[in-house]
């Protein structure tokens, strides 16, 4: 699919967490794809959407996401292998894919269950950007490093939270401190 990318589309726009050197061995795929092709990437958009829970910190973060009902579902959207990873059966399957195969007419009450009593806080850190505005800018700055350029937030925190105004204003920091992150090459 890389390859794809790197002939024929306009950018990426992966919907998984990544670690910096995943997402720049992508990138890297797709680049050598496009050269080979005759393609300028010049206006290649790299992009990532992140599914966030913002808190004072990671572990706080990630409990109190645990605590809502929906979490499981949300955890059905990860892949089999991160779950295995974890030591866990993925509901859906070992070899699903997560959100890009995620057919929710398909998935049934007893899955759902099945996900709720065995997702863990570090199955769902391994999923999402979880922590202080700190934290996550941690995080985005080696992404950035990697190549990343526009960055998707999928806010999943206001489901623990219920959106109080501290929490939009926490958003609207963070999004301020990722856009002055400094990308590589530029002064």
């Amino acid at each position: 699919m890389l390859s794809l990318t790197g002939r024929y589309a306009d950018g990426w726009y992966p919907t998984k967490k990544l670690t910096p050197g995943e997402y720049g061995e992508g990138l890297q795929r797709i680049r050598a794809a496009g050269v080979d092709s005759g393609r300028a990437l010049s206006h290649f958009e790299p992009a990532l959407q992140i599914q966030l829970v913002l808190g004072r910190d990671r572990r706080g973060a990630l409990d109190s996401v645990l605590k809502v009902p929906a979490t499981a579902a949300m955890a059905l959207l990860l892949p089999g292998p991160l779950w295995t990873k974890h030591g866990l059966r993925h509901p859906l399957g070992d070899d699903f894919e997560g959100f890009p195969e995620f057919v929710p007419q398909q998935v049934t009450p007893a899955q759902i269950e099945a996900a709720r009593v065995a997702v863990t806080p570090e199955l769902i850190g391994d999923g999402v950007f979880a922590g202080s505005i700190e934290d996550v800018v941690a995080d985005m700055r080696g992404l950035v490093a990697a190549g990343l350029r526009h960055v998707v937030i999928w806010n999943i925190g206001p489901l623990a939270t219920g959106a109080s105004p501290w929490a939009l204003v926490q958003l609207a920091v963070l999004i301020r401190r990722l856009r002055k992150l400094p990308l590589p090459g530029s002064h």
